[in-house]
């Protein structure tokens, strides 16, 4: 998600990739739109609620190196909430493209803010 043309990274606080940044996200459940649980996803890990914009990435990747997965990557804008790290998140940062941290939690996620950036 974007506001004031940083987006929201949050610190895992839990494996794969525990104290990397990480793009908010996480699993559909049965029968959920891919758009619908990127919003319900930030909601639990952010306490923010969102609008989706766009999509602007698609990915494969695999997660803690045993399960295949796809990733659908969302453009969002806060409607509203409180901020505050949860589920999995120990920190929730705002970065510009010029200050975006080094240590991501996933591969993809240096290719999707590249996507972002380049908006």
């Amino acid at each position: 998600m974007v506001r004031n043309g940083k987006v929201l990274l949050g610190r895992r606080s839990v494996d794969p990739s525990k104290g990397s940044w990480d793009i908010p996200g996480g699993f559909v459940v049965a029968w959920e739109h891919p758009a619908e649980a990127a919003i319900r996803e930030v909601r639990e890990e952010t306490g923010l609620e969102v609008r989706v914009t766009r999509l602007i990435e698609v990915t494969v990747d695999t997660y803690a190196d045993s399960v295949y997965t796809l990733n659908l990557y969302y453009l969002a804008e806060v409607v509203g909430g409180i901020e505050k790290p949860g589920d999995d998140l120990a920190e929730l940062k705002w970065f510009s493209a010029t200050e975006l941290p080094s240590d991501l939690a996933f591969p993809t996620s240096a290719q999707v803010l590249a996507t972002w950036k380049s908006d």
